[in-house]
């Protein structure tokens, strides 16, 4: 048993020497053939080009804009209310919301306007009642007036029997005189003397009773003509409460809201329409201290700053209005100042109605001659430039390469999504915007497309600044405002 056990083992061990040589021959042949073979010609790889897109650095004078938010008001808006109590007899075609409406050119409370334009009337209340009271009125100052004329009558007939009655006792006191010189020489009896006194007490009476009569009628007329005034000014009561009657809109614009309708009786003070001049339109805008001190001195200095204001930064719709006026104070709660701005819908293709809500680029101060890059350029305070340009020719065509430089700048600080730089960077360079992490000092690149200024500022609706001159520099055809052939290869 233990012989067949080593018999078995010996025999499996041979197995596996013969199987380890047999490998071993064969790697020997292989290696042998390879060595034969002739080695491969070496091939230099290419250097790498890596594409990237390049800003043309430029130097020009630019205008800060100061955003903010606002909702549009009417620059005058009224709530037309009952001036008079009564039922409401008719209502205007036009008394509906949204209706634009406007004054009679003649004046409210003229006569003429009532049958010139009943189409601009809005509501009318019943006038009978006050109709009334001017006919009323009218009777009365006829009748006041008929008084006041026989009383004037009246005070000249006085006058005349008073000057009357006075040169009668004028003649009287010279009879009486003469009798009473006559008794002191003993001619007249004294009964002649007693005749004349009485006569004279008569006279005396009669000329004190006209003049008392003459004393009491400018009083009498004054107050007649008192009367006179307080009636006349009842009459002009009555025609306006009369014209009241009569409900006009007091300036162009739209209804907001209607309160009233046929039929329904309304009181003094009762709300009628809710007008909105939408020919003039305010949006208080909302600034924080820091954009406010950048229009702060241009307010100072006389100058309103233009204001550019649409629903959102994609909208067609667009507005132009002019910074008036400023809040006296600030807003404690969210620190900031309100600032209007005012729109004239008439020059406006689309009106700007009350209620929108709008995003505002204001105009702010010129920052003078400055240099600009975008702030997706700048990695750790430093570019890459374009530089060393060359060209090469592929299949007929001419292909413009360069060399990535990095180098160190100065940043004098951010406006929003570009940085003005202080040193380092001249105008005409060209810094390198895109594949910035794959980027090495050295790198060949190759220049897809040049991007300018007014690229950079112009990507959202709502800029954030604006270059004067930047108008001049050639503007993209492509997506981004890139170019094919770059102007400075």
């Amino acid at each position: 048993m233990i012989e067949a056990i080593v018999g078995m083992w010996k025999r499996v061990g041979l197995s596996v020497v013969l199987c380890l040589l047999a490998l071993f021959l064969g790697a020997a042949g292989f290696a042998s053939l390879a060595a034969l073979k002739p080695e491969p010609s070496k091939r230099e790889q290419p250097p790498r080009v890596i594409n990237v897109t390049t800003y043309e650095v430029d130097s020009t004078d630019l205008v800060e804009v100061v955003t903010g938010f606002g909702r549009a008001e009417a620059d005058r808006e009224v709530v037309i209310s009952a001036q008079v109590s009564g039922e409401v007899i008719s209502v205007s075609p036009k008394l509906e919301v949204g209706e634009e409406v406007s004054p009679p050119l003649v004046p409210p409370g003229k006569t003429e306007q009532f049958a010139a334009e009943p189409n601009k009337i809005l509501v009318r209340i019943d006038p009978q009642t006050y109709e009334e009271r001017v006919e009323q009125a009218e009777r009365r100052l006829v009748v006041i007036d008929a008084e006041l004329k026989r009383l004037k009558q009246e005070q000249a007939n006085n006058a005349r029997v008073y000057d009357k009655v006075k040169a009668d006792l004028e003649e009287i006191q010279k009879e009486y005189d003469r009798i009473a010189g006559l008794f002191a020489q003993g001619v007249a009896s004294d009964s002649q003397r007693t005749r004349a006194a009485l006569e004279l007490s008569r006279y005396r009476d009669a000329e004190i009773s006209a003049g008392n009569e003459k004393a009491v009628f400018p009083l009498r007329i004054a107050e007649a003509e008192q009367r006179l005034e307080a009636t006349r000014s009842d009459l002009d009561l009555a025609k306006q409460d009369l014209a009241r009657t009569t409900v006009y809109p007091t300036f162009r614009g739209r209804l907001a809201e209607v309160h009233v309708e046929q039929g329904q009786f309304v009181r003094t003070g009762d709300p009628l329409v809710r007008l909105a001049d939408i020919d003039s339109v305010q949006v208080p805008i909302n600034l924080t201290l820091t954009d406010y001190a950048k229009v702060e001195t241009l307010l100072k200095a006389g100058v309103k700053p233009q204001v550019r204001l649409m629903r959102f930064e994609s909208a067609s719709e667009r507005w132009t209005g002019v910074l008036e006026r400023v809040a006296p104070e600030a807003d404690e709660t969210t620190r900031t100042i309100k600032v209007y701005v005012h729109v004239d819908n008439t020059r406006a293709e689309t009106p700007l109605l009350p209620g929108t809500v709008v995003q505002a680029a204001i105009d702010g101060p010129t920052t003078g001659k400055v240099v600009v890059v975008p702030r997706d350029a700048v990695q750790d305070g430093r570019v890459f430039l374009a530089t060393d340009f060359f060209e090469e020719k592929r299949d007929g065509t001419t292909i413009k390469k360069g060399i990535a430089r990095k180098r160190q700048i100065e940043i004098d600080r951010t406006l929003r999504t570009v940085l003005i730089i202080k040193a380092n960077l001249a105008e005409g360079e060209q810094v390198i915007l895109t594949n910035l992490d794959i980027l090495n000092d050295g790198n060949i690149i190759r220049i897809d497309g040049v991007q300018y200024l007014r690229n950079e500022i112009g990507k959202s609706k709502l800029r954030f600044a604006q270059s004067p001159d930047s108008e001049s520099k050639p503007q993209s055809a492509a997506t981004n405002g890139r170019v094919e052939n770059p102007p400075r290869p």
